[in-house]
């Protein structure tokens, strides 16, 4: 019996991809705080979610072969998408703009703390 593995990636790959995604997410904050200096926070938010919409498309375009997605489908991801991804970032881009970077960290690291306490 031969069993091929499955081909893995270099640690060291691994780990470069995993500090990129640990400094970008300590960058958000004051990233958010500096740029709302120059563009209003909705205004900047509505810019982040057409590009996430273009990105989105393209990916389903060019993955077409692996996922497909029906025309019935599509109010039912509307809705979930305005009910969940756009209102939660809506009240994090408003919140953040009424509070400080520090404390907006703080809040956004005990969220697994809240959900298990409302659980």
């Amino acid at each position: 019996m031969n069993v091929q593995l499955p081909k893995r990636d270099s640690q060291g790959a691994v780990d470069f991809a995993l500090m990129f995604v640990v400094l970008m997410w300590a960058l958000t904050f004051s990233t958010f705080k500096i740029a709302w200096r120059h563009v209003d926070p909705v205004a900047f938010t509505a810019v982040r979610f057409a590009a996430t919409i273009v990105i989105a498309v393209v990916v389903v375009r060019f993955a077409r072969s692996r996922v497909r997605v029906r025309r019935a489908d599509l109010p039912t991801i509307v809705a979930s998408g305005l009910a969940g991804y756009f209102a939660y970032q809506m009240l994090f881009i408003l919140g953040l703009d009424r509070t400080t970077a520090v404390a907006s960290a703080i809040l956004v690291s005990t969220h697994p703390l809240f959900s298990v306490l409302f659980a």
